[in-house]
């Protein structure tokens, strides 16, 4: 297996949200910021996660929250952060809840909120995947329970979106889980019962709970799934781009024999992974919040994902499937160019070992080619912060880094 190329340095560039950054389109709290690429539009969205409006981020008292929504910008130079040209509003100039969710609590093991995962265009029509969260599981430990992976499309610039019904991998294997899962995602945009017949034992998928999508450039998409949380390893499918938006003609990498991958198709490779998940894993648990983007310079595919407690690793490899290198870190949470932005006593506390950095401080590793300087040298990376600082205060956005590799 070859090596890692070396970084040379990373940096912070810019913060991205925020009420002096985003406040005109009423984000001020939100995590995530997942780059999507339109060619249609020429422009670069962001989808952001959990969101909140103009005024202190009390969870207790949310202000306009929204589980996913999305800025864009027509400017490719990410150099000083991202100049942006507005954000889908809902009508108001406010940025709207691209996926509406039921918002039950935990214990009623229904659905807690919808969050965006990634997305991709693909002639002219922009797809944007997201998780249907059942409930957040035990706090801290990293693992939330998912109804399913599902998807939307806008073929108007993200105008409207609608939802593309056979392209939901369910999570759950049977039970009341299943039939929850099976009847939430045969629900139209407004959470309200579509005439869809949803065929749920068709659509049992473990391991593509949370989603990301690129084009392989060899005539296939690949989707990279993971089962909800941030414990378990990654996945890949993937299908012609003629057929995307088939569930049945998808095909799943199962296992590696002799270096060679073996794809099974539909069923049969489903089948596979729930029989034996670690097998078909092209990285190994833990993983969260993944990204893959092809490199010119580097000649390679560039894989970028979150480590709970650890912080942002890569790896890479001469094709989208894998195998890839063994993964390193090159942005640790104790970074000093994140802990910077905590209050002056808030990081004295931390340097002296009197407080800790919670499990949840630092999220995301999120690129773009189109967002690479120097024909991918140099690599914009999107991450989120969070950390509590006060009852009410909350620190919590997301920020710009740049990789600069040898």
């Amino acid at each position: 297996m070859s090596e890692n190329p070396k970084i040379k340095s990373i940096r912070y560039a810019a913060t991205l949200t925020g009420e002096e950054h985003t406040g005109r389109w009423d984000v001020y709290g939100t995590d995530l910021g997942i780059p999507v690429y339109s060619p249609s539009q020429n422009r670069m969205y962001f989808l952001f996660g959990d969101t909140s409006g103009i005024g202190e981020i009390d969870p207790a008292k949310p202000r306009n929250w929204r589980g996913t929504v999305a800025g864009y910008t027509e400017s490719f130079d990410f150099t000083e952060g991202v100049r942006w040209d507005g954000f889908l509003d809902d009508g108001t100039g406010k940025a709207r809840h691209l996926v509406p969710a039921h918002y039950t609590p935990d214990s009623k093991r229904e659905e807690k909120t919808k969050i965006s995962q990634g997305g991709i265009e693909i002639d002219g029509k922009l797809y944007v995947f997201y998780e249907s969260i059942n409930n957040w599981g035990v706090p801290g430990a990293g693992r939330w329970i998912l109804n399913f992976g599902g998807t939307l499309r806008s073929s108007d610039g993200g105008k409207t979106f609608e939802k593309v019904y056979d392209l939901t991998w369910l999570e759950p294997t049977g039970g009341e889980e299943l039939e929850t899962a099976a009847r939430i995602a045969a629900e139209t945009m407004d959470n309200r019962p579509s005439e869809i017949v949803f065929d749920a034992a068709a659509h049992i998928a473990p391991g593509f709970g949370q989603d990301y999508a690129v084009d392989g450039r060899d005539g296939y998409i690949y989707l990279y799934g993971r089962v909800g949380g941030r414990v378990y390893g990654i996945k890949v499918g993937r299908v012609k781009k003629e057929n995307f938006e088939t569930f049945s003609a998808w095909e799943y990498l199962t296992a590696f024999e002799d270096g060679k991958p073996v794809w099974k198709p539909y069923r049969e490779g489903l089948d596979a992974l729930i029989a034996e998940p670690e097998k078909a894993e092209i990285i190994p648990g833990p993983t969260s919040n993944m990204s893959v983007q092809y490199n010119a310079y580097l000649g390679k595919w560039l894989l970028t994902y979150y480590v709970q407690r650890t912080g942002i690793r890569y790896a890479v490899s001469d094709t989208p499937y894998g195998p890839y290198t063994e993964p390193e870190l090159f942005l640790p949470r104790e970074h000093p160019e994140l802990l910077q932005f905590l209050p002056e006593e808030t990081q004295r506390s931390i340097a002296s070992k009197e407080a800790r950095i919670p499990y949840n401080f630092l999220y995301g590793g999120f690129t773009h080619e189109k967002m690479n300087r120097e024909g991918g040298r140099i690599v914009p990376i999107v991450v989120s912060n969070w950390y509590p600082t006060g009852e009410k205060t909350r620190f919590y956005g997301s920020r710009l880094f740049e990789i600069e590799f040898e």
